[in-house]
């Protein structure tokens, strides 16, 4: 074989073996479903995420899309975990040393909405409801900063909270009425490490089995972490 040739395809196996390397040595890591982090059972962190999220006017959530700041309700929290949530293509900017909890697959019902607003649902009813909504999920998918985890993978993280407490705000999402009210919700999502400061691209999508149809989502954000 030419020696220029060999060198040339040796100098490629280095290269490609240091990519991979590096892309081994600095993935991102997340938290396994059966983890407390900081302290707080995986599922609660899900609460968590809907309670800030609830709190949120419609004007102003950042669940209504990207042309909401995916930091709104989150500027100076002291919260060790930031939420991404929504759709579409948006560009976050994180502080250092954050967690990230990845809200992949999201099914909350509360006894403010629909089915449940004109004939208060039970507890047992509002855990149902969210249940079979993330029962019907056909397909997940999610790249953290270039690995890929699968819909098998995914379905490990799945996780119900129970009954929770919600505060409704005025101007409230989904045409919820302003108070006190009770919810449940089913999540799959992933919580990561601490970012240090650097760019990271987060990709997730998932499918919805409507009846004879589907609804597909699709999520891309760009992390810049100062």
């Amino acid at each position: 074989m030419n020696l220029t040739l060999t060198v040339g395809f040796l100098s490629i196996l280095i290269g490609l073996y240091i990519i991979n390397f590096h892309q081994e040595i600095f993935a991102v890591e997340i938290f396994p479903p059966d983890s407390y982090p900081h302290g707080i059972p995986y599922a609660e962190w899900g609460v968590k995420y809907w309670q800030w999220l609830l709190s949120i006017p419609e004007p102003i959530n950042p669940d209504k899309g990207p042309d909401i700041p995916c930091e709104t309700g989150q500027v100076n929290s002291t919260s060790p975990v930031f939420f991404l949530t929504g759709s579409g293509n948006e560009n976050c900017q994180i502080p250092h040393g954050k967690n990230v909890l990845i809200m992949i697959s999201s099914m909350e019902q509360s006894n403010a909405e629909d089915p449940c607003k004109q004939d208060p649902c039970d507890d047992q009813r509002l855990v149902y409801l969210a249940k079979s909504d993330q029962d019907r999920v056909v397909d997940m998918r999610l790249s953290l900063d270039g690995k890929a985890y699968s819909f098998d993978q995914l379905k490990k993280y799945r996780t119900s909270t129970g009954i929770f407490d919600v505060e409704f705000p005025k101007d409230a999402i989904w045409y919820a009425p302003e108070g006190h009210f009770k919810a449940a919700s089913d999540n799959t999502y992933v919580i990561t490490e601490p970012l240090t400061s650097g760019k990271y691209i987060i990709q997730f999508s998932g499918v919805l089995a409507e009846g004879v149809s589907v609804k597909p989502w699709a999520a891309t954000y760009t992390l810049n972490v100062k």
